[in-house]
């Protein structure tokens, strides 16, 4: 990993702005220009604001994409932090969307044999992963 991340006690792995925008451009980089981006409310939304700013993007929303399963769930990628399990995501993915993630986990025992569509880098680390915008 990165010289910009640093591991503290209590198994923790914190990533600094820098090296978070840095992975945010290589998500970007990814996900198809015509994508609506939705994040999953807490760190996938944080992250979803910061694509779209990647991106000069203003199809950023707010809000369940339930609203937005008239159109063609293809087009709209959801937006969180990490895939482990795959917990989290899975319903998404059955109902057809795309999904990206920062980080992907593909050590961890998960629930599904999904795997995120688009993610920027593959964390090998049982630690927490503790981003810049959370209490430390």
């Amino acid at each position: 990993m990165p010289s910009k991340l640093a591991t503290m006690p209590q198994d923790k792995l914190y990533f600094t702005w820098s090296h978070i925008m840095e992975t945010v451009a290589r998500l970007a980089s990814q996900l198809p220009p015509d994508a609506k981006l939705w994040g999953i409310p807490r760190n996938g939304t944080i992250i979803s604001g910061l694509l779209a700013h990647q991106r000069d993007d203003l199809r950023l929303h707010p809000f369940e994409p339930q609203g937005m399963l008239s159109g063609d769930p293809k087009t709209i990628v959801i937006i969180d932090d990490i895939y482990d399990t795959g917990r989290t995501l899975k319903p998404y993915m059955e109902q057809g969307f795309q999904v990206a993630t920062l980080f992907y986990r593909n050590h961890v025992p998960r629930e599904t044999t999904d795997r995120p569509h688009f993610w920027a880098s593959c964390v090998k680390t049982e630690h927490w992963l503790v981003f810049p915008w959370e209490k430390k």
